[in-house]
Protein backbone atom coordinates (compact mmCIF):
# COMPACT_ATOMS: atom_id res chain seq x y z
CA UNK A 1 0.00 0.00 0.00
CA UNK A 2 2.77 2.46 0.89
CA UNK A 3 4.38 1.86 -2.50
CA UNK A 4 1.11 2.43 -4.37
CA UNK A 5 0.25 5.55 -2.39
CA UNK A 6 3.81 6.94 -2.29
CA UNK A 7 2.94 9.98 -4.46
CA UNK A 8 0.61 11.18 -1.69
CA UNK A 9 3.02 10.75 1.23
CA UNK A 10 4.36 13.87 2.89
CA UNK A 11 7.93 14.41 4.05
CA UNK A 12 8.44 12.44 7.25
CA UNK A 13 8.15 14.50 10.43
CA UNK A 14 7.85 17.79 8.51
CA UNK A 15 4.37 18.69 9.75
CA UNK A 16 2.71 19.07 13.12
CA UNK A 17 1.73 16.10 15.29
CA UNK A 18 -1.89 15.11 14.70
CA UNK A 19 -4.83 14.05 16.84
CA UNK A 20 -7.29 11.95 14.82
CA UNK A 21 -10.83 12.57 15.97
CA UNK A 22 -14.37 12.20 14.74
CA UNK A 23 -17.59 14.08 15.18
CA UNK A 24 -21.15 13.00 14.63
CA UNK A 25 -20.55 9.28 14.97
CA UNK A 26 -20.87 6.56 17.56
CA UNK A 27 -18.60 6.17 20.58
CA UNK A 28 -17.78 9.90 20.90
CA UNK A 29 -16.29 10.40 24.38
CA UNK A 30 -18.12 12.78 26.72
CA UNK A 31 -14.84 14.62 27.27
CA UNK A 32 -13.94 15.01 23.58
CA UNK A 33 -13.76 18.82 23.77
CA UNK A 34 -11.40 18.71 26.75
CA UNK A 35 -9.33 15.97 25.13
CA UNK A 36 -8.97 17.85 21.84
CA UNK A 37 -8.11 21.06 23.72
CA UNK A 38 -5.36 19.27 25.66
CA UNK A 39 -3.76 18.00 22.46
CA UNK A 40 -4.23 21.27 20.59
CA UNK A 41 -2.64 23.28 23.41
CA UNK A 42 0.38 20.99 23.09
CA UNK A 43 0.86 21.66 19.37
CA UNK A 44 -1.25 18.88 17.86
CA UNK A 45 -3.40 19.57 14.81
CA UNK A 46 -6.92 18.25 15.35
CA UNK A 47 -7.89 16.22 12.28
CA UNK A 48 -11.48 15.11 11.84
CA UNK A 49 -11.01 12.52 9.13
CA UNK A 50 -14.68 12.80 8.16
CA UNK A 51 -13.91 16.27 6.78
CA UNK A 52 -10.65 15.42 4.95
CA UNK A 53 -10.05 13.56 1.71
CA UNK A 54 -8.05 10.34 1.78
CA UNK A 55 -5.13 12.18 0.16
CA UNK A 56 -5.23 14.85 2.87
CA UNK A 57 -5.29 12.19 5.59
CA UNK A 58 -2.32 10.38 4.04
CA UNK A 59 -0.35 13.65 3.80
CA UNK A 60 -1.09 14.70 7.39
CA UNK A 61 -0.26 11.36 9.02
CA UNK A 62 2.78 10.62 6.87
CA UNK A 63 4.32 13.99 7.74
CA UNK A 64 3.41 13.97 11.45
CA UNK A 65 6.14 13.43 14.07
CA UNK A 66 3.51 11.83 16.36
CA UNK A 67 -0.07 10.58 15.99
CA UNK A 68 -2.74 10.26 18.66
CA UNK A 69 -6.36 9.44 18.19
CA UNK A 70 -9.57 7.80 19.18
CA UNK A 71 -9.98 4.12 18.38
CA UNK A 72 -11.86 3.91 15.10
CA UNK A 73 -11.48 3.81 11.35
CA UNK A 74 -9.34 6.96 11.26
CA UNK A 75 -6.56 4.98 12.94
CA UNK A 76 -6.20 3.01 9.70
CA UNK A 77 -4.10 6.02 8.69
CA UNK A 78 -1.31 4.53 10.81
CA UNK A 79 -0.43 2.76 7.56
CA UNK A 80 1.12 6.04 6.40
CA UNK A 81 3.17 6.89 9.51
CA UNK A 82 6.95 6.50 9.13
CA UNK A 83 8.66 3.85 11.26
CA UNK A 84 9.35 4.83 14.88
CA UNK A 85 6.53 7.40 14.93
CA UNK A 86 5.01 7.58 18.46
CA UNK A 87 1.36 6.51 18.43
CA UNK A 88 -1.27 6.90 21.17
CA UNK A 89 -4.60 5.12 20.66
CA UNK A 90 -7.44 6.08 23.01
CA UNK A 91 -10.15 3.54 23.81
CA UNK A 92 -13.51 4.03 25.45
CA UNK A 93 -14.05 1.97 28.65
CA UNK A 94 -15.32 -1.53 28.02
CA UNK A 95 -14.02 -1.76 24.47
CA UNK A 96 -10.57 -2.91 23.46
CA UNK A 97 -9.54 -4.07 20.01
CA UNK A 98 -5.96 -4.71 18.92
CA UNK A 99 -6.39 -4.20 15.17
CA UNK A 100 -4.55 -0.84 15.04
CA UNK A 101 -1.90 -2.05 17.46
CA UNK A 102 -1.12 -4.75 14.89
CA UNK A 103 -0.78 -2.14 12.13
CA UNK A 104 1.56 -0.18 14.43
CA UNK A 105 3.67 -3.24 15.19
CA UNK A 106 3.95 -4.20 11.51
CA UNK A 107 4.94 -0.61 10.63
CA UNK A 108 7.62 -0.35 13.34
CA UNK A 109 5.69 2.38 15.16
CA UNK A 110 6.06 3.19 18.89
CA UNK A 111 2.56 2.21 20.02
CA UNK A 112 0.91 3.13 23.33
CA UNK A 113 -2.75 2.95 24.28
CA UNK A 114 -4.94 4.18 27.09
CA UNK A 115 -8.51 3.74 28.23
CA UNK A 116 -10.35 7.05 28.44
CA UNK A 117 -11.29 7.41 32.09
CA UNK A 118 -11.67 11.17 32.40
CA UNK A 119 -9.04 13.36 34.06
CA UNK A 120 -6.65 10.48 34.78
CA UNK A 121 -6.47 9.59 31.10
CA UNK A 122 -6.00 13.24 30.13
CA UNK A 123 -3.09 13.45 32.58
CA UNK A 124 -1.61 10.30 30.99
CA UNK A 125 -2.01 11.81 27.51
CA UNK A 126 -0.27 15.04 28.55
CA UNK A 127 2.56 12.99 30.09
CA UNK A 128 2.81 11.00 26.83
CA UNK A 129 3.05 14.24 24.87
CA UNK A 130 5.83 15.46 27.17
CA UNK A 131 7.71 12.16 26.79
CA UNK A 132 7.70 12.30 22.99
CA UNK A 133 8.70 15.97 22.81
Amino acid sequence: LRKNFAPYLGNARSGPPVFLTRRGGARIPDNIDTMEAAFQSNGFEIVDCGTHSVRQQIRKVSSAPAVAGLHGAAMTNLLWAPPETPILEIFQPGYLNGCYEQIALEGGLEYTCLINSGQQSLDFAVDWIADIA
